[in-house]
């Protein structure tokens, strides 16, 4: 018997929720996973109902393909369709899913308004009274308020989500929140209120000042709103409601709200309305906000409370997260002030540590009115701080507080496990570090004034996020905010949205080419790579276009950031060990060779991408291989690496390379001198080539540099930099671009990697190291759970893999072969 696991609309795992089962197509993918005994589907049928009215029909279709193109009478906008999908199974069971889905596009007829004075960060509240004739039976708000807003009708929100809509470069692109509201909406009079905060309209702190040289920010500017509702009634007819000149608008009791500095909320203040100004939009093209929400995924209560000062509480959440207090108020007196501050270390006085926040104040304060205008549950909507403690100042009773985390909601359901405490709280600190930095960009750090999508950092990371992360929605989305950044010839920015950092990017911003690729591994997306191949070759040729004898002719970065010993300093983490030209040459050949990649998989050209990668790596060869030594460049772990990943050391040579590689981590007694770029590869070759052990004494280590050292210090998150530092420079305990040193957790000791687009057929080859007894990977894909499992047990080896129906793959395990089929595999050596 088949059971279908889940619903994948466009590549976005789907649930009950509504908000999770958005399209911006009216011809939508779908694509389905499957859990049971049994190996393939032997067909399937697809429906699309809306009304009673069927809009697609597949009929039963004999096919083990676990996907459908929409092809039905286009999706209606703003109504929600039933989709019924019913899958058979060989042997004749029958298994059947239901969910709603919802067309998010719509043609815009609403105006934008803004306001006739300047905000001076409170938040603006826009309100209109609205008249309905009767209940509706379908209701559709779309809602664009920048920088951030937040929906209530007749004095309640339709959901949870916060910090909407996704954050953009609003000249390109302004996303709109897609709400149905039936439920909210009554016959007579409903008031809908809009609140809207700056966000990233206006964050600036003096740091951001002066990194950005004074110049405009593209997507800053003056709070306003677009909105409109479509409303249907059960006869048919309905009502269209849009901003314009009837709404009004005032400020309220948030009167300070930013993304950096916090939030205060004055519950004294008085709402005075006033008339709307109409205005000019940011620019750019709407679209519907169709990413996961931002929402409270989790609460947790505080294991520890002190008392360091008179008067002030400081809560320990047991994990650095991303998120806000939730704070039950008791009655309180007119004019007091519970004031909240954050930070992810303590001073040895038990205070928080909060100088590396730098110009972030991150600072949330209550004002009470000492009446019925004050809250009961008092959680600030428009900022989110970084921590894992935070001090409250004027309440007398903590024990109720709670830390609301908070993020875009993309995790899964995969699970590492192995015999090493080490490794696995390495494992979670990644997954925890991950999700703290997705606010609908994949941010550098939750805590100080930053917080921007760095494309050097994510090169690596995004090879690693998609295991544990449904990247579905987010690579799409990621990959739209680097092409509204790309210029006319070819190069973007080095953060994206743009706010600041260099243009062009580094070289070794892979990451435009590698969030295709991972999106095509992945989620199977074969549509996307051939709606922006021609942007990916666009990035490259301008990389040509700065390369002498195809050795391009900047770097600003290159392996980053790696322990201070291997740096310029402590604070110019500028890897001294391996060439920076030579490492931003060589993700120019990784360009190549991915883009080759793409248009193999997806049938398109793929000559020039080969060709290139050739011309590449032969001159690399010429510049930095000495074949008498089988040294490339200086001859560091991470040169020796770099070459061996990219296949520029020649075949017969690259043994002796691998040797010279472990030798120099053996001699620095495994103090690595490799950065954010340099460090996964020179794991995932020490494993390629035999030394596996290597790899894990590093991953399990516990002397600086290590994770586990970072352990050692409390971290419960990966850090920016290797060092325990006590200053503000870079100093953030929640960074993820270390973490894609962890992929050979998934890659190489579980062994598992997607072999085919769409996770349809795999590889299993596990590399089992010396001190390690047993792992287990659950990894939860688009096509279902697979199961790697592996353990040393009574003088032998075992390996167990269970694929879900309609997987195959190859398994390698200690010299043995084995084609793998849908179901369960054990090999005993």
């Amino acid at each position: 018997m088949l059971r279908i696991k889940d619903l994948f609309l466009c590549g976005g795992r789907t649930r009950d929720d509504i908000r999770y089962c958005l399209t911006d197509s009216r011809r939508p993918r779908l694509s389905w996973s499957l859990e049971g005994d049994e190996a393939y589907q032997a067909a399937y049928q697809m429906r699309a109902l809306q009304g009673g009215r069927v809009l697609w029909d597949t009929g039963r279709t004999d096919s083990r393909d676990q996907w459908a193109d929409y092809s039905g009478e286009p999706l209606p906008t703003g109504k929600e369709v039933t989709v019924e999908l019913t899958v058979w199974s060989p042997s004749g069971g029958v298994s059947v899913l239901r969910r709603n889905i919802l067309c998010a596009c719509c043609e815009p007829r609403a105006d934008w308004i803004g306001i006739p004075e300047p905000t001076e960060r409170r938040a603006v509240h826009f309100r209109r009274v609205i008249e309905l004739r009767d209940a509706p039976a379908c209701a559709c708000l779309r809602v664009c308020g920048l920088g951030y807003h937040h929906v209530t009708i007749n004095g309640a929100a339709p959901d949870d989500s916060v910090l909407e809509p996704s954050h953009s470069n609003y000249a390109r692109t302004a996303y709109y929140s897609v709400k149905p509201v039936a439920g909210c909406l009554r016959k007579g009079s409903n008031c809908i209120e809009i609140t809207v905060a700056e966000g990233w309209r206006d964050n600036m702190t003096d740091l951001n000042r002066e990194a950005t040289g004074g110049r405009p920010i593209e997507f800053m500017g003056p709070v306003m709103l677009w909105a409109q509702l479509e409303v249907s009634y059960a006869d048919g007819s309905g009502d269209l409601f849009v901003t314009d000149s009837s709404w009004q608008y005032s400020f309220g009791s948030i009167t300070y709200a930013g993304i950096f500095g916090g939030e205060t909320w004055d519950a004294s203040r008085l709402p005075e309305w006033g008339p709307v100004t109409p205005c000019d939009g940011p620019g750019g093209v709407l679209r519907p906000d169709i990413l996961e929400p931002i929402r409270p995924v989790r609460l947790l209560r505080p294991v520890d409370i002190t008392r360091p000062q008179k008067g002030i509480c400081v809560l320990d959440f047991g994990e650095n997260i991303a998120g806000v207090l939730r704070i039950p108020l008791p009655p309180l007196k007119a004019g007091q002030r519970i004031i909240c501050r954050f930070a992810e270390e303590l001073c040895e006085d038990g205070t928080l540590f909060t100088e590396p926040l730098r110009g972030a104040a991150a600072t949330d304060t209550y004002v009470a009115a000492g009446d019925e205008r004050d809250l009961g549950v008092w959680q600030p909507l428009f900022t989110y701080h970084g921590f894992r403690y935070a001090s409250v100042e004027g309440l007398d009773d903590c024990s109720g507080i709670e830390a609301a985390e908070i993020h875009t909601d993309a995790r899964n359901d995969t699970r590492f496990r192995c015999g090493s405490a080490v490794a696995n709280s390495v494992w979670e600190a990644l997954i925890r570090t991950d999700s703290n930095n997705i606010h609908s960009i994949m941010t550098d750090c939750p805590q100080r004034d930053e917080r921007m999508g760095w494309m050097n950092d994510a090169t690596g990371r995004f090879r690693v996020s998609p295991y544990a992360i449904d990247t579905g929605r987010l690579f799409p989305k990621i990959l739209r905010d680097i092409r509204d950044e790309q210029r006319p010839e070819g190069q973007f920015t080095c953060c994206c949205p743009y706010y600041y950092g260099c243009l062009p990017a580094d070289p070794v911003c892979s990451s435009f080419i590698v969030a295709a690729r991972e999106a095509l591994m992945h989620s199977g997306n074969d549509r996307l790579v051939r709606e922006v191949m021609g942007d990916l070759d666009r990035w490259e040729d301008y990389l040509l276009s700065r390369s002498e004898d195809y050795i391009v002719d900047y770097s600003w970065y290159g392996d980053w950031a790696g322990p201070s010993f291997a740096c310029v300093s402590e604070e110019d983490p500028h890897n001294v060990h391996t060439d920076g030209l030579m490492v931003s040459t060589g993700f120019s050949l990784y360009n190549c060779l991915l883009l080759e990649e793409l248009a193999r998989r997806t049938g398109l050209p793929r000559d020039k991408y080969a060709e290139n990668a050739r011309l590449i790596g032969d001159a690399m060869r010429r510049r930095w291989w000495n074949e008498a030594e089988a040294r490339f460049g200086t001859g560091s772990m991470g040169s020796q690496a770099l070459a061996l990943f990219l296949g520029i050391a020649p075949p017969d040579r690259r043994a002796e390379a691998a040797g010279i590689m472990v030798r120099d981590l053996r001699d620095r007694h495994y103090r690595i001198t490799t950065g954010n770029q340099l460090t996964a590869l020179l794991m995932e070759m020490l494993c390629e080539y035999g030394y596996a052990d290597d790899a894990w004494r590093f991953l399990t280590g516990e002397d600086y540099p290590s994770f586990g050292y970072m352990l050692q210090n409390e971290a419960t998150t990966l850090w920016e930099r290797y060092e325990l530092k006590k200053d503000p420079g870079m100093n953030s305990h929640s960074h993820p671009m270390h973490g894609n040193a962890l992929l050979v957790l998934y890659s190489r000791i579980a062994g598992l990697t997607p072999a085919e687009p769409g996770w349809r057929r795999v590889n299993v080859r596990p590399c089992l190291p010396k001190a390690l007894l047993s792992c287990h990977l659950t990894a939860d894909t688009c096509m279902g759970t697979v199961s790697v499992r592996w353990a040393r047990r009574y003088g032998k080896k075992y390996l167990w893999i269970q694929l879900p129906p309609g997987v195959t793959g190859e398994a390698v395990f200690e010299g043995v072969e084995k084609e793998l089929e849908p179901g369960f595999h054990m090999i005993e050596v």
